[in-house]
């Protein structure tokens, strides 16, 4: 399965959250079902799980992005292509430190398994996804939203 088909099932279930207000396990493992690749596997459910648990620091973020920012006004499907990306973005970072001796001692992380997304990637696959499922004048609005925050 290739990581643009993964991305796509991480928006569905991400709007779906968005729609409904919970997490639901059953579109979980329906949309999953065909996910062979234990690598996206975890991409799909570590985005997932970081949108649901961190819905309102992404909010947030947002809200510093564009002053004017009434969730209510968002449609949803452009919010979830937005959270989509700042989930990537955060999700999949090495974790680097620098230990007593001063040499860098790295966690084992997520990273170990999937290696970080290119910024410029994460947005260009979101502004795909929205060309496909949103309106004609959302991915300038996405592009231009994530353009503040990421870059």
């Amino acid at each position: 399965m290739s990581r643009t088909k993964s991305r796509e099932i991480t928006f569905q279930l991400i709007y779906e959250f968005l729609v409904t207000e919970q997490v639901n396990e059953h579109s979980v493992i329906e949309l999953t079902r065909e996910v062979s690749d234990s690598k996206e596997l975890l991409y799909i459910n570590t985005l997932y799980e970081s949108v649901a648990r961190g819905l309102d620091n992404f909010l947030q973020t947002i809200k510093g992005a564009e002053k004017d920012f009434v969730i209510e006004r968002f449609y949803k499907i452009d919010l979830a292509l937005v959270l989509l990306a700042l989930a990537e973005n955060t999700s999949f970072v090495k974790d680097v430190s620098l230990g007593e001796s001063g040499a860098e001692v790295r966690a084992e992380s997520i990273t170990d398994t999937i290696k970080p997304i290119p910024k410029n990637v994460t947005i260009n696959e979101v502004i795909d996804l929205s060309k496909k499922y949103s309106t004609e004048k959302s991915s300038q609005f996405i592009n231009g939203v994530l353009g503040k925050i990421l870059v």
